[in-house]
């Protein structure tokens, strides 16, 4: 007679019941209402288009901060990096 022995099942892991839409996992809890990714952000593009170049510059870097996990990360990088180059007159 032979028998067969059976290993147990492995334990699964379940996920989260309610997760985090992907679109606010990156936002941190402490942003004030003034001052949330998306109005600082505008913010600093309205500064730049406006010519205050100075301004945009300090408020991409408040943004670049306080949001470093945000897809707008790239365009708060150009948009500062070109207000540098126009200040410089290039």
């Amino acid at each position: 007679m032979t028998t067969s022995a059976r290993a147990p099942k492995p334990a699964v892991a379940k996920a989260p019941a309610s997760p985090r839409p992907a679109a606010e996992a990156h936002r941190p809890q402490t942003a004030t209402a003034d001052e949330s990714e998306h109005s600082l952000y505008e913010k600093g593009v309205s500064a730049y288009k406006a010519g205050a170049y100075a301004q945009s510059v300090e408020l991409f870097e408040r943004f670049l901060a306080r949001f470093p996990s945000s897809p707008l990360v790239p365009d708060a990088t150009l948009y500062r990096a070109d207000a540098f180059l126009k200040m410089a007159g290039q």
